[in-house]
């Protein structure tokens, strides 16, 4: 259902105009980097090849395929990286937009008890980038096997957007408390939306809209969770006045 409201608000003016521009800023930046430094990124990755690659047999075409080879290791490093970036850029500047967006079409009722911060939340981007590379480099001999290379990533890239896009949603409206109750309660909800999600990243196209479509997913989500969390504290607090009334 959260995914299925997310993507109905794409077609909101505000977040039509929010859309791309995670995307588009990440592309700029490490396309300025790329265009800069070509020559060094290329080298560095080259470095990395063996001395004998790719064999004297290939004569003098070895340092063409050898270039090739160092070209499609920055490509594969810079395509990560734009991602993450894109994801940073949601996180710290798109969500509070998704967030106004969603609570005002959808819950109005809820109260704004800005538990969280700006620099809690560059804080907790900050910390999940680093579990998320940390876990890369550990995940990497499982690559060898070959699911692995499929299944690793997409759990890592789960780990990620849960932690990165739950307190994004949640800052806003959410005490600290139940913040902290919200992701015990929900901690299976959560990443098994970020899983289900964790495909567009590597999808064409659907690429260049998935922070966007997730921190929206993410909004209604966490946002069902907290009003569904506040009337259960609202039905025990009637409870616990009847039962003293009744003691009474």
């Amino acid at each position: 259902n959260a995914i299925r409201l997310a993507i109905a608000d794409l077609w909101k003016p505000k977040v039509m105009l929010w859309l791309i521009a995670p995307i588009t800023c990440a592309l700029l930046a490490w396309g300025c980097v790329a265009w800069l430094w070509w020559r060094p990124l290329t080298g560095a990755m080259a470095s990395l090849l063996p001395a004998w690659f790719p064999g004297g047999w290939l004569g003098d075409w070895a340092p063409g395929v050898r270039q090739f080879f160092a070209t499609l290791m920055t490509l594969g490093v810079l395509g990560p990286v734009v991602m993450l970036t894109a994801i940073t850029v949601t996180a710290l500047f798109v969500m509070p937009v998704l967030v106004n967006v969603v609570a005002a079409a959808r819950y109005p009722d809820l109260e704004r008890k800005h538990g969280g911060s700006f620099i809690g939340s560059a804080w907790n981007t900050v910390v999940a980038l680093a579990i998320f590379i940390l876990l890369w480099f550990l995940c990497l001999p499982l690559w060898l096997t070959g699911i692995g290379a499929v299944v690793a990533p997409l759990i890592n890239a789960a780990l990620l957007h849960q932690r990165v896009f739950r307190y994004d949603a949640l800052a806003e409206h959410a005490s600290p408390e139940e913040y902290a109750q919200i992701v015990r309660g929900a901690r299976r909800r959560l990443f098994l939306l970020a899983l289900t999600l964790s495909p567009l990243s590597v999808l064409p196209l659907a690429n260049l809209f998935a922070p966007v479509v997730s921190g929206l997913a993410f909004v209604h989500l966490c946002l069902a969770e907290l009003r569904s969390e506040e009337h259960t504290f609202e039905l025990q607090s009637r409870f616990g006045i009847s039962y003293a009334v009744f003691c009474l």
